[in-house]
Parts: structure tokens; C-alpha cells; sequence
């Protein structure tokens, strides 16, 4: 679990570290993320989060696979999936793809 130093009181803290292994950076932007995470050795890495976060790790071509759900809902709330415009295009190609009561789970690689 990552953290901003800024945002978590002692007592979250706390109670995070009871339960995961913590570490708080500086700022949580896409190359910071990944080079916490590989400094600790580790080079398989799952993130989620909404569309900056995605944006930030696109942008900076650190995505090697994208996992996503379809769902069978149109609901439009005005949030893409993408928070702006990137540097490049990026080919991904799918793997696999599970369809299950109306959703699909598709898996996406470079």
C-alpha cells in the first residue's frame, strides 16, 4: 500500500500497518510509484486507480498489460477512463476475454 505522507492521519497509518506493508513517498506520480516499488525489488506490479492515475502511468508508457471490465450498463457520469490527452498511441492486443452474466473481463498486452 502506497501513501502520501500528507494524507494519512496516525491513526489510519496505524491501522494500515497492522494490515499491509506501508510506504509513504513524497508524491504519487506514475514514475515515483513504480520506482518505490522497484527499489523494493519488486517488478511485477498491479495498480488501480481512476483516470489520473491511468493517464499518469500511460503517458510515461508504463502499462505492459490493462485489465478491464465491460459492463452491460450505459451510464454515462461525463468520466472517462482516460484524464486527457496522451503523448503517443499505444497498440495493446487482446489475450483473453471472459464473458459472464452480461460482463466481459478482458485482458489487454503489449
Amino acid at each position: 500500500m502506497l501513501t502520501h505522507s500528507h494524507d494519512s492521519s496516525s491513526n489510519e497509518l496505524k491501522r494500515a500497518q497492522a494490515h499491509a506493508d506501508v510506504q509513504q513517498i513524497p508524491n504519487l506520480e506514475a514514475r515515483t510509484i513504480i520506482g518505490a516499488m522497484h527499489a523494493r525489488g519488486l517488478s511485477r506490479i498491479v495498480c488501480e486507480g481512476g483516470p489520473t492515475l491511468l493517464t499518469q502511468m500511460a503517458a510515461a508508457d508504463l502499462i505492459d498489460e490493462y485489465d478491464i471490465t465491460l459492463a452491460p450498463i450505459l451510464a454515462g457520469n461525463g468520466h472517462g477512463i482516460i484524464d486527457g490527452a496522451l503523448p503517443q498511441i499505444t497498440r495493446l492486443h487482446l489475450i483473453q476475454a471472459i464473458p459472464d452474466e452480461g460482463f466481459v473481463f478482458a485482458k489487454y498486452v503489449r
